[in-house]
């Protein structure tokens, strides 16, 4: 889909300060960048680990904890 999409999100519930938002030219690059925001929050929190394995479950767990999401198309 080349369509141009938005991420909004707020990484902390509750903390409006953490609302960020992400342009993208393609939804599916979108959708990389939301795997990509999980990946840099890994690797915040693991910093000594070369490499870092996640299932899809801890995915959406990551997805589901956020204080909010959107995509606008």
């Amino acid at each position: 889909m080349d369509r141009h999409t938005i991420v909004l999100t707020q990484i902390v519930p509750k903390k409006p300060e953490t609302r960020i938002y992400h342009d993208f030219e393609r939804f599916d690059q979108a959708l990389d960048g939301i795997v990509a925001l999980y990946e840099r929050r890994l690797r915040e929190l693991n910093p000594a680990l070369e490499k870092i394995d996640y299932t899809l479950k801890d995915l959406f767990t990551y997805i589901d904890s956020l204080g909010d999401i959107c995509v606008m198309l």
